[in-house]
This record gives structure tokens, sequence and C-alpha cells, in this order.
């Protein structure tokens, strides 16, 4: 969010809370007297309560709960609600499917030549550095200390993984992913395989399947970030892999990225991995076969 919008949207709030509790109410005015009258006071009418209207404010919101997203209407129904409460505000929902990483190439692009959204659902860590560094966000640590029922909301170790290496909070988490490895247990149980285990029995598939045409791996390379993630949470850990690499060399990262070189020499994945996204490999998976 920028800055900017962040102290409207917050102005707005205050100003919308103040005009509630305030008015403008009717009294009294004492009329002159002449010389020995005695002073009367003049009622006069209360006047109309003026109400003021909020000045209008238009909002982008980047999010990636498009397409074929499930969160899709609940999204929008939200921001229907968030615009029928405040009719001053008008959204323009700029949002676009996470099937691939077009979503990325958009929001670099925006941030990156002045055209930031005024609220971004984005991903933390890493994929936010640079626009925390650059300043393009604000920290929410204000608004989480002096709002504890928001606060509160949240499961305190979600919030704290939304932390930035500076100590501040720029996003307050909303979306949550857990990643597996899925396993076509019918190809496995019709080639007399082991589920993989362990690495050995990993191995032992992948050379069976391959040799038999069978796809072991249905990975894409140009979004292989789920495939290293597994890698280097296996070899280095949780810890190791939040680490991350800034400079020099962890050995565990290296003891990851040699076991995905032995898959690949080993025929694990798909042909076209470099050309393939993740909705071809979904394909790919409930097929079990190449293409």
């Amino acid at each position: 969010m920028k800055r900017s919008s962040m102290l409207l949207m917050s102005v707005l709030l205050l100003l919308t809370m103040f005009l509630a509790a305030c008015g403008n109410n009717g009294g009294t005015t004492p009329t002159p007297a002449a010389d020995g009258e005695t002073p009367k006071t003049e009622t006069t009418p209360p006047a109309e309560e003026k109400k003021e209207e909020a000045a209008p404010v238009s909002l982008r919101v980047f999010s990636t709960f498009g397409g074929t997203d499930a969160a899709r209407e609940a999204f929008q129904a939200a921001l229907d609600e968030f615009t029928a409460a405040h009719p001053n505000v008008t959204i323009e929902n700029d949002t676009m499917s996470a099937n691939d990483d077009g979503f990325r190439t958009k929001v670099n692009t925006d941030m990156n030549s002045g055209n930031e959204p005024d609220l971004l659902f984005y991903f933390i860590g890493a994929d936010a550095e640079g626009f925390v560094n650059a300043g393009k966000v604000v920290p929410l640590n204000d608004i989480l200390e002096t709002n504890a029922d928001w606060k509160n909301g949240f499961i305190p170790d979600a919030l704290e993984l939304a932390r930035q290496k500076d100590g501040n909070i720029y996003a307050a988490p909303l979306t949550g992913f857990y990643e597996g490895l899925f396993v076509n247990k019918k190809i496995f149980e019709e080639n007399g395989l082991e589920l993989p285990t362990n690495w050995d029995k990993l191995t032992t598939a992948v050379k069976t399947l391959s040799a038999k045409g069978i796809i072991p791996l249905s990975v894409p390379f140009d979004q292989s970030h789920y495939l290293i993630e597994h890698a280097i949470l296996s070899a280095a850990g949780p810890e190791g892999q939040n680490k991350g690499l800034l400079d020099g060399i962890d050995p565990n990262w290296e003891k990851a990225f040699a076991a995905m070189k032995e898959l690949y020499d080993l025929g694990a994945f798909p042909k076209d991995a470099a050309t393939i996204d993740l909705s071809m490999t979904g394909n790919y998976y409930s097929e079990g076969l190449p293409p």
C-alpha cells in the first residue's frame, strides 16, 4: 500500500467517526434591550445539521484472486461490502490468476514504473524485499498495536513470518500454502514399486518409470520454486531454508541442488519441462504418461 493511500484511508475513517459524533446544535441568542426595558431572550430555531460528505477516493487493489481461483467471488464480495459501507470509495479490482508467474512480472513492472497499486496482495520475504528497501510500502506495526482485536485475529507465528529483515511488518497474513509430493498410487502398484518414503525408493521409482516411458516427476522448470523448496527443506531444514543465501555458499543448499541434478540425470522430469506450466504438469500427473 502506498504511503499516501494508507494515510488517506486512516484519515477518512477517523473523519467519518468524527462527523458521526459531532453536530451543529441550535442555541439561543440574547436580543439587546432598550434603556429601562427588561432584556428579552429570543429563541432561534435549531439550525439544520449539515452533513459533510467525505471526499471521493479511488483505490486500485491488486491480487491473484482472479481466473478460477476459489477465493475470487469471496474477494469481490468483500470489496463490494466495503464500498457499500463507504460510498465515496471506488475500488478498481486489478486482479490476475496465480496459475502462472505473469502476475510477478506485472507487479514488478508496476512497482518500478511509478504505477504502484494502493493495496497489494503479494508474497512476503524475498519477493517483497525490493519494495521494502525502496520505501514503496508502509509498515503496519502501529496499526496492529492500536487495534488489538485485529492483531489477535492472526495466528501469532503467521504474523511473525510477515516480519521483514528490518523488523517491521508490512503485510497482514491472508493466505497460507502447504506443499507435498503427490503420488499416483495406481502407477506404483501396477509397476510393483514401493511408495517413495526415502531417497533410495525415490530413485528406484524414477529409474523404473522413466525406462517405461512414464514421467516420474511432473515439474515445470519455469516455475521450479516448488521443486527447489522441497529439495532445500529436505537438505537444510526449515531454518536453513528460511535463512536464504545473501553471500557465500551453504553446503546444505549445494546438497539440495546436487540431488536435483541426480534426478535430472535419471530422467525424472518431462522432456518439455522447460516450456510447460503448472496446469500441464497437473495433466501429466493425472495421465501418468508423456505427451
